[in-house]
């Protein structure tokens, strides 16, 4: 009779038995690792794998605003508790949702482009939808208008129904020369003010990639009460 191809030779499976049956109780264990040690190692490693995909789609939060603040000093703690006063504020229980808040550093007085690890990063940022509310220096702030990276607020539906005065407004020039609404002054804004950034110097805008527009209303409505 002919072995079929690849067929182990059947005294060889007897024998692998006999050894098996021949040991005691841990040299079995250390017989079964030793002998099947790769599919156990692979079958943990896809058991992890997968359990890993699993607690991270569980858990996952989507992005209901981010705030990203664009200059040279900030206090993260502080900026950060702005972040868990507004969730609780807005979002409450709401787990599957959040409000991020985060900062690109820049050298002082810097303008846009002079740090190339930062503007990349905030163009990245900017380019993927990821920021909303924008805090930026005045100088970056009239060239982001400028350049067409700012949303005029007045096309911001719900906009001036919110408690600002006119004074709190800033208009910058966009790409074309015409004065538009693009910021808000942020030195009367209670919930900013402790941020470690420069109050007279910092703008508050929305950018024009955001598509999440009557979220960044409800924030404002919190940081403008």
């Amino acid at each position: 009779m002919v072995q079929e191809k690849n067929k182990p030779p059947l005294d060889s499976e007897v024998s692998v038995k006999e050894t098996f049956k021949s040991l005691s109780g841990k040299k079995k264990i250390e017989f079964i690792y030793d002998y099947y040690k790769l599919p156990i190692i692979g079958t943990l490693l896809a058991i992890i794998i997968i359990s890993y995909m699993a607690y991270s789609f569980v858990t996952k939060q989507d992005t209901y605003c981010n705030i990203t603040y664009y200059g040279s000093t900030i206090n993260t703690d502080n900026f950060n508790k702005i972040k868990d006063i507004l969730n609780e504020n807005i979002l409450g229980d709401d787990k599957k949702s959040t409000i991020f808040t985060d900062s690109l550093l820049i050298s002082a007085n810097s303008n846009y482009g002079d740090d190339p690890t930062t503007t990349q990063a905030f163009a990245v940022k900017l380019a993927a939808n990821e920021i909303d509310i924008l805090l930026v220096e005045k100088n970056n702030f009239e060239y982001f208008a400028a350049n067409n990276m700012l949303l005029d607020l007045n096309s911001l539906e719900g906009f001036n129904s919110l408690n600002i005065s006119e004074d709190e407004l800033v208009t910058a020039k966009d790409e074309t020369g015409n004065d538009n609404l693009y910021g808000i002054k942020v030195d009367n804004l209670n919930l900013l003010k402790n941020s470690g950034f420069n109050n007279e110097n910092t703008i508050l805008c929305i950018a024009i990639s955001s598509n999440r527009h009557e979220e960044v209303i409800k924030v404002l409505n919190e940081l403008t009460k």
